[in-house]
């Protein structure tokens, strides 16, 4: 087994391998893994941690720059996303074998600390003493409200981008936890490819004021992202309104940091109570304790590892830490 970064000539092959493993069904999918680290300005080959076996890629983790914003400070992760193994070649460890090493990496590039979102639920990365973050969620049963019209338009980043960062900077970013996000993030293919910018605001004065990102499906309706400038929050009426409307017979949710101004101007449209659960999918673990220490201050971080993490990251990320949808990998 030979674990190692990537080579130039191995990108459509890595692909192909996340192609086989997470959309085999999708033959267009493999262009949208290559977009990934071609398009995204951040990516160097160390992000793609592979194991070959007699000659064959059989394995892959993706490392994801992240900064976050976490009590006013500035600290770098290093995201884990599209860890596979071939279904021919699991059962042996690889996983394992890519986790560990990834800590190795993320030691050497100076990270702060570890950040994922699993999919395959929380026991694989627990028993690696990963530690889940909940985020809160919510949820209004399928929704039949009739609404007037709503004062919002459809929004284009070549023309409202400049707005769309500051409304996000003044009010995204006034969660701990939320990453910081420069013209290059919004721009990047991945981005595009998550539907990172939103599709509609609330334009006041030529500007946009408040915007919200959702997405349809047959069943329900689903918030990623809802933000205003200050003194904007009449601004959600209208973004509640345009979602009501996309909504009828759907069943209306999202992640939002709990008691969201959106989410209570729906209850009030709606005349229903959203009910609110948690989400453990975001999962964290600590890599440079020292550089934590020196960032967040010697009362926050421990000098060193501690046996458990869990109350570490529970202090740390308790009380308004909201991570938003549009920013996963």
């Amino acid at each position: 087994m030979n674990i190692r970064p990537a080579k130039v000539s191995e990108l459509e092959e890595i692909a192909e391998l996340q192609h086989i493993v997470f959309r085999p069904n999708e033959p267009e999918s493999p262009v949208r893994y290559l977009a990934y680290a071609k398009e995204d300005p951040t990516y160097t080959l160390n992000h793609s941690r592979v194991i070959e076996v007699d000659g064959r890629l059989v394995a892959h983790l993706r490392v994801w720059d992240r900064t976050l914003m976490v009590n006013g400070v500035q600290l770098s992760a290093a995201g884990i996303g599209s860890l596979c193994v071939h279904p021919n070649y699991r059962s042996r460890g690889y996983a394992q074998a890519l986790m560990a090493d990834s800590e190795r990496y993320f030691f050497e590039a100076g990270y702060d600390f570890g950040l994922l979102f699993t999919i395959i639920g929380t026991p694989f990365y627990e028993a690696l003493d990963w530690i889940p973050i909940p985020l809160p969620t919510f949820s209004f049963e399928a929704m039949n409200v009739m609404c007037d019209g709503a004062l919002v338009r459809e929004l284009e980043i070549g023309r409202d981008l400049d707005d769309v960062m500051g409304v996000h900077h003044a009010d995204g970013m006034s969660h701990s936890g939320s990453v910081v996000r420069n013209r290059a993030y919004w721009t990047s293919g991945p981005a595009k490819i998550r539907s990172t910018f939103p599709q509609w605001g609330v334009v006041h004065d030529d500007h946009v004021v408040a915007y919200v990102n959702f997405g349809v499906d047959e069943e329900d309706v689903w918030i990623k992202e809802a933000c205003a400038l200050p003194n904007n929050n009449l601004a959600y009426a209208h973004l509640a309104s345009l979602l009501l409307q996309h909504s009828q017979g759907k069943r209306l949710a999202g992640s939002l940091p709990r008691d969201h101004a959106l989410v209570l101007t729906l209850e009030t449209m709606s005349q229903a109570a959203a009910v609110w659960g948690t989400d453990d999918h975001m999962m964290v673990k600590g890599v440079n304790w020292r550089l934590m220490r020196e960032k967040l201050g010697a009362d926050a971080v421990p000098s060193a590892k501690p046996e458990n993490e869990e109350p570490f990251w529970k202090a740390l990320f308790g009380g308004d830490v909201f991570y938003w949808d549009t920013d996963v990998f």
